[in-house]
């Protein structure tokens, strides 16, 4: 038995042939509905699956600052900036609450220097 939640699968491989009545089963699809919409509230996103669909125009935004270009989109989990964005290099005095979470991105790896 499988259940697919997002785009995480759950096997169950103690099976006792038993089913719940549709009823219950029902009820235990809502609650765990409710249950996946909660968790991204409370920071626990594993359940949630990004999106990175670039193929709608019409849902992308674009940000273009010193002849950069980068491009995203709202998704629920926030906003996805996709790969191939490019940033600024200095930090920007107007900047001071964002420059930690950029510091972290560059220590992970998901923010790099190329060229200037």
């Amino acid at each position: 038995m499988a259940l697919d939640v997002g785009s995480a699968v759950v096997m169950n491989a103690a099976a006792s042939g038993a089913r719940l009545p549709e009823s219950d089963a029902a009820e235990m699809d809502v609650y765990l509905q409710k249950c996946l919409q909660l968790l991204p509230v409370l920071g626990i996103s594993e359940f949630t699956k990004l999106s990175e669909d670039k193929d709608s125009d019409e849902e992308l935004l674009y940000c273009k600052i010193k002849g950069l270009t980068a491009t995203g989109k709202r998704t629920t989990n926030g906003f996805v900036v996709f790969s191939g964005s490019q940033a600024v290099l200095e930090h920007r005095e107007s900047a001071k609450t964002i420059r930690t979470k950029r510091e972290q991105l560059i220590n992970k790896g998901l923010l790099e220097r190329k060229e200037d």
